[in-house]
């Protein structure tokens, strides 16, 4: 009774009362609260586009932000299955439908992926040969398109291990489905930016700590590319829950505290901007 209440909710907030043909065709990721400040064209940028002619110094405005990362502590028990427990929304919130994913994972499991020692700590190490690059890719090419950010211009990414993912990424995306290639290539003019989160960084050989440093790039501010950390901190909690669930209630129930606390940020956006 609570998902259900849950999954209405969500339903009734993102306006999709009256969508066509049923909550089964609702667009993916229509249901999730997207950040305010982020740059989204034709919502909070001009209509004209001018935007994507602007001047160098200028493009800094119109950048997005990205940062991906993973959270072991809230991994799910082996109980329970996707016929027995399937989840509400299919992908209409901030988890992507779970067949195109599997077949994503099933087909590229195999794909060769580099493992190296550039990182000096075990525990940045340990976290590199765990976290599939085929998994990471699929999470970024899926949220660039189709999103309100499919046609922006200059996106920074930050990553633990961006010094070793980044480097074949374009070879992997290669051998994608064409929607995920279709994902990376627009615009035409699409500028990646790949950076190493600040807490992280040290860790790293020096290397790294040049050409993947937040402090020593332009146009980033006082980003520190530790936004997931903080954001797990929040989330971490539910994991005595979670971890117990059956797949699909698993998902419809992070679906809903991650929409709430992207509420929470969005509501608090302009306390913060007046600092």
């Amino acid at each position: 009774m609570s998902r259900e209440w849950r999954f209405l909710q969500m339903l009734k907030r993102s306006g999709r009362g009256h969508e066509s043909g049923g909550t089964e065709n609702i667009p993916a990721g229509a249901c999730a609260l997207l950040c305010p400040t982020c740059p989204q064209p034709g919502i909070n940028l001009p209509r004209d586009n001018s935007w994507q002619d602007a001047p160098p110094n200028e493009r800094y405005l119109y950048s997005l932000f990205l940062a991906i990362d993973a959270n072991f502590k809230m991994k799910r028990k082996q109980v329970s299955s996707e016929d027995a427990d399937p989840g509400l929304n299919q992908g209409a919130a901030f988890f992507s439908d779970v067949a195109p994913y599997m077949a994503h994972v099933q087909e590229h499991w195999g794909l060769e992926q580099e493992v190296s020692l550039d990182i000096a700590s075990y525990d940045a190490w340990l976290t590199m040969i765990t976290e599939k690059y085929i998994n990471m890719d699929y999470m970024l090419l899926k949220s660039l398109s189709p999103s309100p950010y499919a046609n922006l211009i200059d996106i920074i990414i930050s990553y633990d291990i961006a010094c070793q993912w980044s480097k074949n990424l374009w070879f992997r995306v290669a051998k994608y489905r064409p929607e995920l290639q279709d994902a990376a290539k627009l615009p035409s003019r699409r500028r990646y930016v790949f950076l190493i989160p600040k807490f992280h960084l040290p860790a790293h050989i020096e290397r790294c700590n040049i050409d993947y440093s937040f402090d020593l790039t332009p146009n980033v501010g006082r980003t520190d590319g530790e936004a997931p950390e903080r954001g797990w901190a929040n989330a971490n909690p539910l994991a005595s829950s979670t971890r117990e669930m059956g797949p699909g209630s698993r998902r419809d129930t992070i679906d809903d505290h991650f929409n709430d606390w992207n509420h929470k940020k969005s509501a608090w956006a302009n306390h913060y901007s007046k600092k």
